[in-house]
């Protein structure tokens, strides 16, 4: 008897802290993003990726041709053309483009979680594991979507996530056979468009598809209305492409193929048992527990796609061999988003029979969030007593509004200051993404050769390529102010397998070496040493 009492009373403190953790989950998630987000909104300064491509819209909005002798930029041109819609709102309100692209963004995250939990809602799934642990699941899923490092708010894996996911939501669930024409449309037209953000991915829309196929043991999705549609996308971007961004395939399409490969060091083996092991790892687990478990799940097929899409997620970020942080993003959040609906499953029986305990899912309400803006208060404060960086961006957030500046660096550390001080930029590349590759192949011992090898005249003619441009750029916009990274055994500068010299490199050419007399040497700035122009009237420092 003492025993049977002992365990209903262990029984009933189990349920008490599951319906406590179910009663707080909510608040406590909606605290963590209100954080979050008035961090990312008001204290974090945007990564480079983004910062340039907003400076790329801004110019396009100014009639520069993007791809053209002036401006080019080596992503696919979608995420420009969307980049012009903060651009244009910043320009429209008469504020910066950063804040504008966050609400842009955030906008885009929260229209598809809306549409997402409809359709989830349509699907029945709160019946299943209950409407409590359905609504704590997906706000855990917004969370897994909307936050990032703060800095890369916006990077295109996260524009990505936000369009595809309603896609996959829906036929993974299988409701989509229960909306109607005009909605599937929209599904497809969303899922296309993402992947024309990162055409890499179209791995992840192949898994989804190839475990749909499996799951319901036909080709009949092969014709459907959202993935026709989704096809027909890609279709017609390729074709804008050619028709309004022509240089893309025919100019720039070969560089790319010859050069951006020094920039990813990394092989799919490495990829998947160094750099990204965890990645693989999770995959492997996460897959073994769906196949073992699929008999035992209310929503096999729904949790299945969304593993199905977080593995083919993980292929293309392997695909892509640089080992960016960014570049995970999707991954991260598919194959978190398929575990944690996965464990909810298995749990569901327990999670039903919780009790509501009102009172303290009204406290944690009270309380969580007046957590999450203390935390934001304390960041603050940390922030506005902390000393200025002496680097690169404090230097370039002391310029004056108009500045032409420049940078001999295969970084884009620069674009952020850039942005924020509304500085013009001296070159028509964000950066200096050929060298690395011409490098390689110029100093690179016969025994150990680089990854793609150059045939001599190929070489010499890139080589030739990039000293003509770049010379061309400094006579065109005469920047006030040039940083030249120093590549150094101390500092190999990432892409560079040796020490480099990038004035020396480009003083072989007699038009750089006249451009660059005009030019005196101001003082080193962290890795950098800072040039001005003679007749810029700036001090030396």
């Amino acid at each position: 008897m003492a025993y049977t009492v002992a365990h209903k009373e262990t029984q009933r403190g189990a349920e008490r802290a599951l319906a406590w953790l179910l009663a707080s989950a909510e608040p406590a998630l909606l605290a963590l993003v209100l954080c979050y987000l008035l961090y990312e909104l008001l204290l974090s300064h945007v990564e480079g990726d983004q910062a340039y491509l907003l400076y790329a819209a801004q110019q396009m909005l100014h009639g520069v041709q993007l791809d053209g002798p002036m401006l080019i930029e080596t992503n696919p041109p979608l995420i420009v053309w969307f980049s012009m819609i903060p651009a244009s709102l910043g320009r429209l309100l008469h504020v910066n483009a950063v804040p504008a692209l966050r609400v842009v963004v955030l906008a885009m995250l929260v229209v598809s979680a809306a549409w997402g939990g409809r359709l989830l809602r349509l699907a029945g799934v709160a019946a299943v594991v209950g409407m409590r642990a359905a609504r704590v699941l997906w706000a855990l899923t917004f969370v897994l979507i909307t936050i990032t490092q703060p800095a890369e708010f916006g990077q295109r894996e996260q524009l990505l996530l936000a369009l595809f996911l309603p896609y996959l939501l829906a036929v993974g669930s299988g409701v989509v056979d229960r909306l109607s024409l005009a909605e599937r449309v929209a599904l497809g037209a969303c899922a296309g468009l993402a992947i024309c953000f990162k055409p890499q991915h179209l791995l992840t829309m192949v898994c989804l598809e190839l475990f749909l196929a499996f799951a319901l043991r036909t080709l009949k999705r092969l014709w459907s209305a959202e993935l026709l549609t989704a096809v027909a996308v890609g279709v017609v971007y390729v074709a804008a492409v050619r028709l309004l961004t022509p240089a893309y395939f025919t100019v720039l399409t070969p560089l790319l193929r010859d050069t951006y490969w020094a920039l990813g060091e990394y092989s799919i083996a490495q990829m998947a048992w160094h750099v990204g092991r965890v990645l693989t790892l999770v995959s492997l687990l996460a897959a073994a527990a769906w196949v073992t478990l699929r008999r035992q799940l209310a929503l096999p097929r729904l949790e299945g796609a969304l593993l199905a899409a977080g593995v083919g997620a993980v292929l293309a970020y392997f695909q892509q061999h640089t080992g960016w942080y960014h570049q995970r993003f999707t991954a991260m959040a598919l194959l978190e988003i398929a575990c944690a609906w996965m464990a909810t499953d298995v749990l569901r029986g327990q999670l039903l029979g919780a009790s509501r305990m009102p009172r303290l899912k009204a406290a944690a309400w009270a309380v969580l969030p007046v957590c999450g803006v203390l935390l934001f208060g304390l960041a603050w404060v940390k922030k506005r007593h902390a000393p200025p960086p002496d680097d690169m961006q404090a230097e370039l957030l002391r310029l004056p509004a108009h500045t032409t500046v420049y940078a001999f660096s295969v970084g884009m550390n620069a674009f952020p200051a850039l942005m924020e001080r509304q500085l013009l930029w001296g070159s028509r590349f964000a950066h200096l993404w050929m060298l690395p590759a011409i490098r390689a192949n110029e100093t690179t011992p016969a025994a150990v050769p680089p990854a793609h090898v150059l045939p001599a005249f190929r070489l010499n003619e890139l080589a030739e390529l990039q000293r003509h441009q770049t010379t061309e750029d400094l006579l065109r916009t005469h920047p006030d102010v040039i940083f030249v990274e120093r590549c150094t055994p101390t500092h190999p500068c990432g892409a560079y397998r040796s020490p480099f010299n990038a004035v020396q490199w480009f003083s072989q050419d007699a038009a750089f070496t006249q451009v660059w007399s005009h030019y005196r040497f101001a003082r080193p700035v962290e890795d950098f040493d800072e040039y001005l122009r003679k007749d810029s009237g700036k001090p030396v420092m």
